[in-house]
């Protein structure tokens, strides 16, 4: 009986931990949470896994315990996820990229590191090439990584205007930020 009881125990843990383990961060979502996706199906999925509350936008926050991970909403109304925000660090990219990693960790991961300025919020992000999804003539999806400094000061004091981008970048920065969230949303 014991070894039973033990049997489905392991079973158990395994499954939730290989669940757990297929939510890699892409350009287009995080595990089964995708933009374009129903949110009312999607939802219903996510229950497997983790706890999920309807938020005040019209989409849910999946939460372990009291710990906020993720919050979905519909950019349209229209039903579908629109906008997806990654706030734990048990969600990875495939490179390792995940909250709450450190400015000179990520350099080590990515030597194509840069801070630019999001003007109406006045927070520094990154945006890596290979996470945005395209239309003909501008993005269709956006995945920004948005960073912090541990002191509340910005990261960077000037930011020069990329002629080819139309943004404000740097590759000068403090060292002492980490990156708070991941912000995944349709932006046509």
């Amino acid at each position: 009986m014991r070894r039973i009881f033990i049997i489905t125990l392991l079973l158990l843990l395994s499954n939730n931990l290989f669940a757990q383990a297929n939510w890699r961060i892409t350009a287009t979502g995080v595990g089964i949470i995708e933009l374009g996706n129903s949110i009312s199906d999607t939802r219903t999925q996510v229950d497997a896994t983790f706890t999920t509350k309807e938020n005040e936008r019209g989409g849910f926050d999946v939460y372990d315990g009291t710990d906020k991970l993720i919050s979905v909403w519909s950019k349209r109304g229209d039903g579908t996820i629109g906008f997806i925000k990654i706030l734990s660090d048990r969600f990875h990219t495939a490179d390792g990229l995940r909250t709450g990693i450190t400015i000179p960790e990520v350099k080590k991961i990515r030597d194509d590191f840069f801070l630019e300025l999001d003007e109406m919020t006045e927070q520094e992000y990154f945006m890596p090439e290979e996470f945005q999804t395209s239309s003909k003539e501008y993005y269709s999806n956006l995945n920004l990584l948005y960073f912090k400094s541990t002191d509340g000061k910005k990261l960077v004091d000037k930011f020069e205007l990329d002629t080819s981008t139309q943004s404000l970048r740097s590759t000068e920065y403090r060292n002492n930020g980490f990156l708070e969230y991941f912000y995944i949303y349709q932006w046509k």
